[in-house]
């Protein structure tokens, strides 16, 4: 079994049953975690992507001539995961491998439509719906969008249909910290938290059972949106102060 993109059990789903040591490889660049899925692999948490660790793997091995699906996915992995090479993991290492991508007839402005210029008109009505129920604390510099029940339960959008919803609440202006709160279907909480600044998210997504990057984590989390926000928003609340008293921005 290959994992890529995640080290922990929790995160693979019914894939998780087949791990045992010895017959896994983690592929991830995520910040190892306490329980981490065990056995051998290549794992960076400097690296921009996962994406850049698999570009590095086929490079090692002289993988012969790389096809259009290799080098699109490639430069797909790489280019979400940066933001669009706008995100404080663009590093020159990423810019000097998406070179090397684009000198294999990478065309950048098809992938970028693919991935994010093509929206169906019925995903573009869930994130209007998404966006009436944006809200800023009144004293700090904090946003969140609580995605109503009618958009995940009648609407039955998915996790791919508001991805990216975050990012809405993380460009309103001051917002240091952005969450995004949705209801899935078995009436769990999934959160998600963007840092504009030297909060660090993934230590508060960790405090409820989940992770990720110091700008970008998530968590899932049991019970519903009405009774996990206010639990949420005050450990948000109190990772600003903190980072506040430290002389953050």
């Amino acid at each position: 079994v290959v994992v890529l993109d995640t080290g922990e059990p929790g995160r693979v789903g019914r894939v998780a049953k087949h791990l045992r040591e010895g017959a896994v490889i983690v592929i991830d660049h995520h910040p190892p975690s306490g329980d981490g899925i065990p056995g051998p692999g290549v794992r960076d948490p400097d690296a921009c992507a996962t994406g850049e660790l698999i570009f590095d793997l086929f490079s090692l091995a002289g993988t012969g001539e790389w096809t259009d699906a290799m080098v699109q996915g490639l430069y797909g992995a790489i280019e979400t995961d940066t933001g669009s090479f706008r995100f404080s993991n663009t590093t020159p290492r990423a810019h000097t491998i998406a070179a090397d991508l684009l000198r294999r007839g990478i065309d950048p402005e098809e992938v970028y439509r693919r991935l994010h210029a093509t929206v169906p008109i019925e995903r573009m009505k869930m994130i209007q719906l998404a966006l009436e129920h944006l809200e800023t604390d009144e004293e700090l510099p904090i946003t969140w969008i609580s995605v109503p029940r009618t958009v995940t339960h009648e609407l039955g959008a998915t996790a791919d249909d508001l991805d990216g919803v975050a990012e809405y609440a993380r460009n309103v202006e001051g917002t240091e910290v952005a969450i995004l709160f949705r209801q899935t279907l078995d009436g769990s909480t999934k959160v998600s938290f963007r840092s504009n600044g030297d909060v660090d998210v993934n230590r508060v997504a960790r405090a409820f059972g989940g992770g990720g990057h110091v700008k970008a984590a998530g968590a899932l989390i049991g019970g519903p949106v009405e009774a996990n926000r206010p639990r949420v928003l005050n450990a948000v609340r109190e990772a600003v102060r903190d980072t506040l008293a430290r002389g953050g921005p």
